[in-house]
């Protein structure tokens, strides 16, 4: 079932303020244009220390007045120069937005150069109450770029194709520049990187869609195995922690559990006209006081919460290091090329940064934290979209590939960060003990994520927007329109029950009161690899259950339409 986006406007309602956002970006691109065409001194921070590459990004040389062959007259061609560039809104975050800006010159290609523009707000855009959201992400931004960088500087052209230390695939250039929307000063930040060319998509269509590529999974996989073992023999705690960011996660996600589980109903955006015009908002407060009795006839989740928050603070050494923090699969841009890439994480010739399968952006949440968070994070997407394509026998078919998903990342890692981590030295006992305590961080992150995002306070924006977690289009209206013969329930609600649940016991796996005492084992006896994947082999099973119950749910429900 396929889902037309709708644009940013659409989505939130905000034309004016984010057409205003575009001048004052084509105004602060336009200045650095000039600064280095004229050689003045320039205003804003530089990242990396070439503002050539501006020029050459945007026109494909380094002396764009020469593009302009009609006119004599030097000022004529600077102007000639600025009025050739273009901006676009494209689809952004829950705190940001993107536009992207380029050139049209006649001899210059659209679909291969210009920028990509993040703008970080200093509240969550998408809240009607602009709630705070600190600026310092982007900080957090540049200095992960900056730390990838020296870690894995980029691959010369004639370099031998080996697998070296020095290469960590998939990750997006580091940025142009960077800066502060000088005519709001409003604290608005800009960040500019290369924008990269049309033969990337987003990872995210092909789970809402349901049929998903899973070599993208396994590139991912060996990124952030590459990323985990790396970081943590090259960097330090003190250098990575942003405690500021941290307090902002709790705030956004654990301090909100609790808040459901005393059925507080947030006053946010929920009751704008928009949502009122569709099916949520009179059933907020009735799913509500559900939530909130469901968590507290399980107060090992509120234990495994704790736990986890208590983990994400101060991870054991074993896992600790640098995290993305931030890994849907909406950061994840896939190539659309047709062709497959013919090796496998298992051979020793597979390196995915040659063919491009995938590139992993947005950092601003970056941080130092357990490794098994930024599995966790890409595991709750696909367990969503596994629930959400539950609808008829067509789409668990489909969906059958998005479970494979999880099964290659988790492949791709502990197949990467073992061979890593003995060129690094470290006996087979500490990896499988790292490996071990990773898979219980990543069942207990992924839960945490889907208990919050399908909480009544969030969930109808799960369900209206397209900024993280979306429903195939049109899915959402046929799923209300259904009702459960026993409960009275809607689609809707029996599908997000059906994600609380499995989010809840995802959560007691990583972190409940067993799984915790055994997390916590510094000796396990006969600790192999076999045992090492019993989580995530629980993890894939417990999924396909879920989903069988939830099908059949589901069909059920259908068999009285809602307006009976």
């Amino acid at each position: 079932m396929k889902r037309q986006g709708r644009s940013v406007e659409e989505q939130f309602g905000d034309s004016s303020r984010i057409q205003l956002k575009i001048k004052h970006v084509s105004s602060w691109i336009k200045r650095r244009i000039i600064e280095e065409i004229t050689g003045t001194i320039p205003s804003c921070l530089d990242v990396n220390g070439d503002r050539k590459q501006l020029l050459q990004t945007l026109f494909g040389t380094e002396r764009p007045l020469d593009l302009v062959k009609c006119q004599e007259d030097s000022h004529s061609r600077l102007q000639t120069v600025l009025d050739s560039i273009q901006a676009e809104v494209l689809p952004g975050g829950a705190t940001n937005f993107a536009i992207r800006v380029w050139s049209n010159f006649n001899n210059v290609s659209p679909s291969s150069l210009g920028l990509f523009i993040k703008i970080a707000l200093p509240y969550a855009r998408w809240s009607k109450l602009k709630k705070p959201c600190p600026v310092s992400r982007f900080d957090r931004e540049f200095i992960a770029f900056k730390r990838l960088n020296d870690l894995c500087p980029p691959r010369k052209e004639k370099e031998p194709n080996e697998d070296s230390p020095t290469q960590c695939p998939g990750v997006t250039s580091l940025p142009l520049l960077c800066g502060l929307d000088e005519e709001a000063n409003d604290g608005t930040c800009y960040i500019a990187i290369k924008f990269l060319p049309r033969q990337y998509g987003k990872y995210l269509d092909q789970f809402i869609h349901g049929v998903v590529d899973k070599q993208p999974a396994e590139a991912l996989g060996y990124t952030l195995a590459k990323l985990h073992v790396q970081s943590l023999s090259q960097w330090d705690k003190r250098s990575l922690l942003d405690e500021t960011l941290l307090q902002y996660i709790a705030n956004g996600h654990y301090k909100r559990i609790e808040d459901d589980q005393r059925c507080y109903i947030e006053n946010t955006e929920f009751e704008s006209p928009e949502v009122q015009a569709n099916f949520f908002a009179p059933i907020v407060p009735k799913i509500a006081l559900k939530h909130s009795n469901l968590l507290r006839d399980r107060p090992e989740v509120m234990r495994a919460i704790s736990r986890h928050w208590d983990n994400l603070q101060n991870p054991p050494l074993e896992t600790a290091t640098f995290t993305h923090m931030d890994t849907h699969v909406i950061n994840v841009l896939v190539s659309r090329s047709e062709s497959k890439y013919p090796y496998t994480v298992d051979d020793p010739e597979y390196n995915p940064s040659d063919e491009g399968l995938m590139k992993l952006i947005d950092m601003e949440f970056s941080n130092w934290g357990p490794a098994g968070a930024d599995l966790g994070l890409f595991m709750a997407s696909a367990f969503f979209y596994a629930l959400v394509h539950s609808y008829d026998e067509e789409a668990i078919k489909r969906s059958d590939t998005i479970i494979s998903s999880i099964r290659a990342i988790w492949h791709a890692y502990r197949t990467a960060y073992i061979r890593f981590a003995r060129q690094e030295g470290r006996s087979d006992d500490a990896i499988f003990l790292a490996l071990f305590r990773i898979a219980h961080e990543a069942l207990g992150r992924s839960g945490l994520w889907i208990l919050r995002f399908t909480s009544p306070s969030l969930y109808p924006h799960v369900c209206l927007s397209d900024f993280l977690y979306a429903l195939p289009d049109g899915l959402g209206k046929q799923l209300a329109s259904v009702k459960s013969t026993e409960t009275e329930e809607d689609g809707l609600e029996i599908l997000r029950m059906a994600c609380n649940t499995f989010a809840m016991d995802s959560l007691v796996a990583g972190f409940g009161d067993d799984a915790y005492i055994e997390y916590q084992s510094q000796r396990i006896e006969n600790l192999t690899l076999a045992r090492c994947n019993e989580k995530m082999n629980w993890f894939v099973n417990h999924l396909v259950m879920k989903r069988s119950r939830l099908h059949e749910s589901l069909q059920r429900a259908r068999r009285r339409p809602a307006s009976d």
